[in-house]
């Protein structure tokens, strides 16, 4: 028998928006926001983003792509062994940006998340918190439209989540990046989104505002 993950499943995402996506583990959460970079790739169907259907993307194109859209993590997935300056820098160093532009765009960032007197201390020293905090100013390092959130908060305690969301929504506010937000937690999206899609079994099984849903 065929393994179907996702079917049948129609989702559309403002831009601007905070969009949650909720649903138990193993509903197929993490596998929809990862079809939006491509991490995983489609056996069907297609996938558009800002009127281009990205599953016909390849090589060059889908590395430009991804440089559009940042992504963090529930395990932050910093470089242990780098300092947090060096870890908020990694993609601007291999896009082949310039040393200036690299030291200025970091103290900007660390600035934005709050984490300037951090910038030469290494991950194993900050707290689960400051460690999201540097995962978002590396995320945002190269001016995405898009960042996709996946269970971002749910290794935190609940007043560290609140300010990552907080954070969140700021970034969403004023520097009109769209979120995406992936979670198991109605809170987390009564919280934070604008409009949420229930997913259940690879299907959505309701979508809509967060008030109406």
């Amino acid at each position: 028998v065929e393994n179907e993950v996702l079917k049948s499943l129609n989702l559309s995402i403002g831009r601007g928006r905070v969009f949650g996506i909720v649903g138990l583990s193993g509903a197929g959460k993490s596998t929809l926001i990862r079809l939006i970079n491509q991490l995983e790739r489609v056996t069907s169907g297609s996938v558009l983003v800002d009127g281009q259907d990205v599953t016909t993307q390849h090589n060059g194109d889908l590395i430009n792509l991804r440089r559009h859209i940042g992504m963090i993590f529930q395990n932050f997935n910093l470089m242990r062994n780098s300092s947090v300056s060096e870890n908020v820098a990694f993609p601007l160093k291999i896009t082949g940006y310039s040393r200036e532009y690299i030291k200025a765009r970091v103290e900007e960032l660390l600035e934005l998340v709050g984490l300037s007197e951090y910038a030469e201390s290494y991950p194993a020293r900050l707290s689960g918190g400051q460690k999201q905090r540097v995962a978002i100013a590396r995320a945002l390092a190269l001016h995405p439209d898009i960042l996709l959130c996946d269970e971002a908060t749910s290794a935190l305690d609940p007043r560290t989540a609140k300010s990552i969301l907080d954070l969140l929504k700021r970034i969403n506010r004023e520097m009109e990046v769209t979120i995406v937000i992936v979670t198991h937690d109605m809170a987390v999206v009564r919280y934070a989104c604008d409009d949420v899609a229930v997913l259940d079994g690879g299907d959505i099984v309701e979508q809509g505002a967060v008030e109406e849903v």
